[in-house]
């Protein structure tokens, strides 16, 4: 297996891709593109932050901030699969 250079996007992702970049929506494939994110994705993400009084109001309150999708440099930050289990 040859490595990718560094910076390089895992493999995963280029497959992730491929399922979702189609010339027609009928050979898009959603539930496959899905799987492989979450397969690939960690199972917890955690977000440091200094001690200010928005982050213990967010404790206090047992809620989290979440900046609205167009704030985000990255097309595939919106694309959330949350679970409450």
């Amino acid at each position: 297996m040859s490595q990718r250079p560094e910076g390089d996007p895992p493999v995963w992702k280029d497959d992730f891709i491929k399922c979702l970049d189609s010339a027609s929506e009928r050979d898009v494939q959603f539930h496959k593109a899905i799987l492989i994110k979450e397969e690939n994705l960690p199972r917890h993400i955690y977000k440091y932050r200094r001690c200010t009084k928005c982050a213990f109001e967010n404790l206090r309150e047992g809620s989290v901030y979440m900046a609205p999708t167009t704030a985000y440099n990255d097309p595939f930050d919106s694309a959330l699969t949350l679970s409450f289990s």
